[in-house]
Protein backbone atom coordinates (compact mmCIF):
# COMPACT_ATOMS: atom_id res chain seq x y z
CA UNK A 1 0.00 0.00 0.00
CA UNK A 2 1.14 3.25 -1.29
CA UNK A 3 1.11 6.04 1.66
CA UNK A 4 -0.43 9.25 0.38
CA UNK A 5 2.16 12.34 0.75
CA UNK A 6 0.75 15.65 1.36
CA UNK A 7 2.66 18.26 -0.63
CA UNK A 8 0.18 21.13 -0.74
CA UNK A 9 -1.72 22.92 2.57
CA UNK A 10 -3.87 21.12 4.03
CA UNK A 11 -7.46 22.23 4.11
CA UNK A 12 -7.54 22.49 7.81
CA UNK A 13 -4.37 24.71 8.12
CA UNK A 14 -5.74 27.06 5.53
CA UNK A 15 -9.78 26.82 7.36
CA UNK A 16 -7.76 27.75 10.62
CA UNK A 17 -6.04 30.89 8.92
CA UNK A 18 -9.66 32.16 7.36
CA UNK A 19 -11.43 32.04 10.14
CA UNK A 20 -8.78 33.57 12.45
CA UNK A 21 -8.82 36.24 9.84
CA UNK A 22 -12.79 36.51 10.59
CA UNK A 23 -13.01 36.87 14.00
CA UNK A 24 -10.91 39.86 13.66
CA UNK A 25 -13.50 41.59 10.98
CA UNK A 26 -16.42 43.81 12.61
CA UNK A 27 -18.53 42.63 9.56
CA UNK A 28 -18.61 39.54 10.48
CA UNK A 29 -20.95 37.89 13.67
CA UNK A 30 -19.54 34.92 15.69
CA UNK A 31 -22.82 32.94 13.96
CA UNK A 32 -21.19 33.55 10.57
CA UNK A 33 -18.14 32.14 11.77
CA UNK A 34 -19.38 29.64 13.59
CA UNK A 35 -21.41 28.31 10.80
CA UNK A 36 -18.77 29.01 8.35
CA UNK A 37 -16.62 26.70 10.22
CA UNK A 38 -19.29 23.68 10.35
CA UNK A 39 -19.83 24.18 6.66
CA UNK A 40 -16.14 23.53 5.92
CA UNK A 41 -15.17 20.92 8.47
CA UNK A 42 -18.26 18.99 6.46
CA UNK A 43 -16.82 19.49 3.70
CA UNK A 44 -13.08 18.24 5.21
CA UNK A 45 -14.44 15.28 6.03
CA UNK A 46 -16.22 14.49 2.97
CA UNK A 47 -13.50 15.01 0.98
CA UNK A 48 -11.32 12.84 3.15
CA UNK A 49 -13.82 9.66 3.62
CA UNK A 50 -14.39 9.55 -0.34
CA UNK A 51 -10.60 9.61 -1.15
CA UNK A 52 -10.10 13.28 -2.87
CA UNK A 53 -7.41 15.52 -1.94
CA UNK A 54 -7.26 17.54 0.97
CA UNK A 55 -5.13 20.10 0.12
CA UNK A 56 -6.94 22.98 -1.23
CA UNK A 57 -4.07 23.36 -4.44
CA UNK A 58 -5.39 20.37 -5.09
CA UNK A 59 -9.18 20.89 -4.77
CA UNK A 60 -10.78 21.43 -8.02
CA UNK A 61 -14.53 22.03 -9.13
CA UNK A 62 -15.65 18.53 -9.51
CA UNK A 63 -15.10 17.87 -5.75
CA UNK A 64 -16.87 20.91 -4.60
CA UNK A 65 -19.67 20.13 -6.56
CA UNK A 66 -19.65 15.75 -5.61
CA UNK A 67 -20.23 17.12 -2.31
CA UNK A 68 -23.19 19.22 -3.06
CA UNK A 69 -24.66 16.32 -5.20
CA UNK A 70 -24.36 14.47 -1.86
CA UNK A 71 -25.63 16.60 0.18
CA UNK A 72 -28.67 16.93 -1.84
CA UNK A 73 -28.83 13.07 -2.21
CA UNK A 74 -28.79 13.32 1.83
CA UNK A 75 -31.95 15.75 1.50
CA UNK A 76 -30.61 18.90 2.76
CA UNK A 77 -32.48 21.53 1.68
CA UNK A 78 -31.49 24.15 -1.20
CA UNK A 79 -31.14 26.87 1.20
CA UNK A 80 -28.66 25.19 3.15
CA UNK A 81 -26.50 23.73 0.24
CA UNK A 82 -26.55 27.11 -0.93
CA UNK A 83 -25.10 28.52 2.25
CA UNK A 84 -22.73 25.88 2.34
CA UNK A 85 -21.12 26.75 -1.14
CA UNK A 86 -20.85 30.10 0.67
CA UNK A 87 -18.99 29.13 3.04
CA UNK A 88 -16.46 27.98 0.29
CA UNK A 89 -17.18 30.54 -1.75
CA UNK A 90 -15.60 32.78 1.00
CA UNK A 91 -12.78 29.95 2.18
CA UNK A 92 -10.88 30.45 -1.42
CA UNK A 93 -11.82 33.50 -1.95
CA UNK A 94 -9.74 34.70 1.05
CA UNK A 95 -6.81 31.86 -0.35
CA UNK A 96 -6.42 33.67 -3.38
CA UNK A 97 -5.87 37.17 -1.53
CA UNK A 98 -3.43 35.28 0.45
CA UNK A 99 -1.44 33.69 -2.35
CA UNK A 100 -2.07 30.26 -1.46
CA UNK A 101 -4.09 29.84 -4.48
CA UNK A 102 -4.41 31.38 -8.32
CA UNK A 103 -7.91 30.62 -9.12
CA UNK A 104 -10.60 29.37 -7.05
CA UNK A 105 -12.00 25.84 -7.54
CA UNK A 106 -15.67 27.70 -7.03
CA UNK A 107 -15.35 30.08 -9.33
CA UNK A 108 -17.49 28.20 -12.08
CA UNK A 109 -19.65 26.40 -9.62
CA UNK A 110 -23.39 26.85 -10.07
CA UNK A 111 -25.30 28.60 -7.14
CA UNK A 112 -28.40 26.45 -5.77
CA UNK A 113 -31.45 27.59 -7.37
CA UNK A 114 -34.03 28.27 -4.41
CA UNK A 115 -37.69 27.66 -4.61
CA UNK A 116 -39.64 30.53 -4.23
CA UNK A 117 -41.87 30.70 -1.19
CA UNK A 118 -44.86 33.20 0.59
CA UNK A 119 -43.93 33.53 3.89
CA UNK A 120 -47.32 33.71 5.41
CA UNK A 121 -47.85 36.91 7.89
CA UNK A 122 -49.48 36.98 10.78
CA UNK A 123 -53.27 38.07 10.77
CA UNK A 124 -54.82 40.54 12.84
CA UNK A 125 -56.86 37.66 14.65
CA UNK A 126 -53.41 35.89 14.54
CA UNK A 127 -51.61 38.70 16.85
CA UNK A 128 -55.05 39.20 18.69
CA UNK A 129 -54.42 35.54 19.66
CA UNK A 130 -50.68 35.87 20.52
CA UNK A 131 -51.37 38.54 23.15
CA UNK A 132 -54.48 36.40 25.01
CA UNK A 133 -51.95 33.77 25.67
CA UNK A 134 -49.18 36.37 26.57
CA UNK A 135 -51.97 38.70 29.11
CA UNK A 136 -49.90 37.24 32.32
CA UNK A 137 -46.28 36.96 30.48
CA UNK A 138 -45.01 40.55 30.40
CA UNK A 139 -41.55 39.08 29.23
CA UNK A 140 -42.82 37.66 26.16
CA UNK A 141 -45.36 40.19 25.65
CA UNK A 142 -42.97 42.88 25.42
CA UNK A 143 -40.62 40.84 22.74
CA UNK A 144 -43.91 40.41 20.84
CA UNK A 145 -44.89 43.69 20.68
CA UNK A 146 -40.81 44.75 19.99
CA UNK A 147 -40.91 42.49 17.13
CA UNK A 148 -43.86 43.77 15.55
CA UNK A 149 -42.73 47.28 15.62
CA UNK A 150 -39.35 47.26 14.01
CA UNK A 151 -39.15 43.87 12.64
CA UNK A 152 -35.65 43.06 14.34
CA UNK A 153 -33.92 40.05 13.30
CA UNK A 154 -33.72 37.44 16.52
CA UNK A 155 -30.25 37.71 16.74
CA UNK A 156 -30.54 41.89 16.79
CA UNK A 157 -33.07 40.98 19.74
CA UNK A 158 -31.13 39.20 21.83
CA UNK A 159 -28.40 41.32 21.73
CA UNK A 160 -29.60 44.20 22.69
CA UNK A 161 -29.27 45.46 26.16
CA UNK A 162 -31.12 47.74 28.74
CA UNK A 163 -29.59 51.26 27.45
CA UNK A 164 -30.30 50.48 23.73
CA UNK A 165 -33.91 50.84 24.48
CA UNK A 166 -35.21 54.60 25.18
CA UNK A 167 -38.54 54.20 26.13
CA UNK A 168 -39.29 57.66 26.18
CA UNK A 169 -38.20 58.74 23.21
CA UNK A 170 -39.78 55.58 21.67
CA UNK A 171 -36.18 54.47 20.20
CA UNK A 172 -34.01 51.29 20.01
CA UNK A 173 -30.60 51.23 18.78
CA UNK A 174 -29.43 47.84 17.16
CA UNK A 175 -25.93 48.27 17.45
CA UNK A 176 -24.58 45.34 15.85
CA UNK A 177 -27.07 44.04 13.30
CA UNK A 178 -26.47 42.12 10.18
CA UNK A 179 -22.69 43.25 8.66
CA UNK A 180 -22.21 44.66 12.13
CA UNK A 181 -24.10 47.76 10.60
CA UNK A 182 -25.75 50.23 13.08
CA UNK A 183 -28.87 51.86 12.92
CA UNK A 184 -32.28 53.30 14.86
CA UNK A 185 -35.62 51.85 14.77
CA UNK A 186 -38.68 53.28 16.59
CA UNK A 187 -41.71 51.61 18.23
CA UNK A 188 -45.09 52.93 19.42
CA UNK A 189 -46.13 54.36 22.65
CA UNK A 190 -48.62 51.08 23.42
CA UNK A 191 -44.81 48.75 23.06
CA UNK A 192 -43.25 51.59 25.03
CA UNK A 193 -45.84 51.18 28.05
CA UNK A 194 -45.32 47.00 27.40
CA UNK A 195 -41.41 47.78 28.05
CA UNK A 196 -42.06 50.26 31.08
CA UNK A 197 -44.00 47.70 33.00
CA UNK A 198 -41.27 44.75 31.69
CA UNK A 199 -38.54 46.92 33.20
CA UNK A 200 -40.23 47.14 36.22
CA UNK A 201 -40.82 43.31 36.30
CA UNK A 202 -37.05 42.63 34.93
CA UNK A 203 -36.00 45.01 38.44
CA UNK A 204 -36.97 42.51 40.99
CA UNK A 205 -35.16 39.25 38.54
CA UNK A 206 -32.37 38.22 40.40
CA UNK A 207 -29.57 38.48 37.11
CA UNK A 208 -31.15 42.36 36.99
CA UNK A 209 -27.53 43.60 37.68
CA UNK A 210 -26.50 42.19 33.41
CA UNK A 211 -26.93 44.88 30.97
CA UNK A 212 -29.11 42.44 28.46
CA UNK A 213 -32.25 43.52 27.45
CA UNK A 214 -33.90 40.05 28.09
CA UNK A 215 -33.62 37.71 30.98
CA UNK A 216 -34.16 34.02 31.75
CA UNK A 217 -34.08 31.51 34.46
CA UNK A 218 -30.05 31.70 34.27
CA UNK A 219 -29.59 35.38 33.13
CA UNK A 220 -29.54 36.57 29.63
CA UNK A 221 -32.06 35.43 26.87
CA UNK A 222 -30.33 34.17 24.26
CA UNK A 223 -31.66 34.33 20.72
CA UNK A 224 -32.79 30.28 20.54
CA UNK A 225 -34.65 30.80 23.86
CA UNK A 226 -36.17 33.63 22.87
CA UNK A 227 -37.58 31.77 19.55
CA UNK A 228 -38.43 28.93 21.71
CA UNK A 229 -40.51 31.39 23.72
CA UNK A 230 -42.55 32.51 20.90
CA UNK A 231 -43.24 28.96 19.22
CA UNK A 232 -44.49 27.71 22.85
CA UNK A 233 -46.79 31.07 22.87
CA UNK A 234 -48.00 30.14 19.33
CA UNK A 235 -48.61 27.19 19.64
CA UNK A 236 -50.98 27.86 22.43
CA UNK A 237 -52.48 30.57 20.51
CA UNK A 238 -53.27 27.97 17.68
CA UNK A 239 -50.95 28.89 15.38
CA UNK A 240 -49.38 26.57 13.21
CA UNK A 241 -45.72 26.74 11.49
CA UNK A 242 -44.41 29.95 13.52
CA UNK A 243 -41.08 31.13 13.38
CA UNK A 244 -39.84 34.78 14.67
CA UNK A 245 -38.39 35.59 11.16
CA UNK A 246 -42.55 35.60 10.33
CA UNK A 247 -42.99 38.96 12.49
CA UNK A 248 -40.60 40.42 10.02
CA UNK A 249 -42.41 39.72 7.27
CA UNK A 250 -46.01 41.04 9.04
CA UNK A 251 -44.03 44.36 10.27
CA UNK A 252 -42.73 45.02 6.42
CA UNK A 253 -46.83 44.14 5.27
CA UNK A 254 -47.41 46.51 8.02
CA UNK A 255 -44.88 49.33 6.93
CA UNK A 256 -45.91 49.51 3.13
CA UNK A 257 -49.77 49.19 3.75
CA UNK A 258 -49.12 52.34 5.72
CA UNK A 259 -47.69 53.95 3.04
CA UNK A 260 -44.11 54.07 4.27
CA UNK A 261 -41.25 54.88 1.77
CA UNK A 262 -39.12 52.16 0.43
CA UNK A 263 -36.13 54.28 1.67
CA UNK A 264 -37.05 54.35 5.18
CA UNK A 265 -38.68 51.01 5.22
CA UNK A 266 -34.90 49.73 3.87
CA UNK A 267 -33.05 52.10 7.03
CA UNK A 268 -35.25 50.66 9.39
CA UNK A 269 -35.30 47.41 8.76
CA UNK A 270 -31.43 47.19 7.90
CA UNK A 271 -32.02 45.94 4.26
CA UNK A 272 -29.14 47.31 1.85
CA UNK A 273 -30.16 45.83 -0.98
CA UNK A 274 -34.11 46.72 -2.36
CA UNK A 275 -34.35 42.91 -4.03
CA UNK A 276 -33.16 41.26 -0.70
CA UNK A 277 -36.01 43.92 0.88
CA UNK A 278 -39.00 43.06 -1.98
CA UNK A 279 -38.87 39.74 -0.71
CA UNK A 280 -40.43 40.48 2.69
CA UNK A 281 -43.90 40.62 3.19
CA UNK A 282 -44.40 38.96 -0.61
CA UNK A 283 -47.13 37.01 0.49
CA UNK A 284 -49.19 39.79 1.55
CA UNK A 285 -48.23 41.86 -1.24
CA UNK A 286 -50.40 39.12 -3.30
CA UNK A 287 -52.93 39.71 -0.99
CA UNK A 288 -52.94 43.42 -1.37
CA UNK A 289 -52.86 43.37 -5.24
CA UNK A 290 -55.71 41.58 -4.68
CA UNK A 291 -57.63 43.72 -3.04
CA UNK A 292 -56.64 46.81 -5.11
CA UNK A 293 -57.87 43.99 -8.34
CA UNK A 294 -61.40 44.14 -6.16
CA UNK A 295 -61.05 47.93 -5.88
CA UNK A 296 -60.33 48.87 -9.70
CA UNK A 297 -62.61 46.14 -11.21
CA UNK A 298 -65.34 45.84 -8.24
CA UNK A 299 -65.45 48.93 -6.40
CA UNK A 300 -68.28 51.57 -6.31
Amino acid sequence: MVTRVSVGTPLEEATDHFLLNLENRRDRSPNTVSTYRGAIAQFGRFLADTGMPTEVESIKREHVEAWLDALKARGSAPATRQGRLAALKSLFAFLIREDYLVRSPVEKVQGIRQPERLTPILTEADVDAMRRVMRTDIRARAIFELLLDTGLRRAELAALTVADVDRSARVVHVRHGKGDKERLSRFTRTTAEVLFKYIAWRKKHAAAATPWLWLGHRGRLTDAGIEELLKAKAEAAGISSFHMHRLRHTWADKAQRAGMSLSSLMAMGGWSSYTVMSRYGKSAAQMRALEEYDKVFDGD
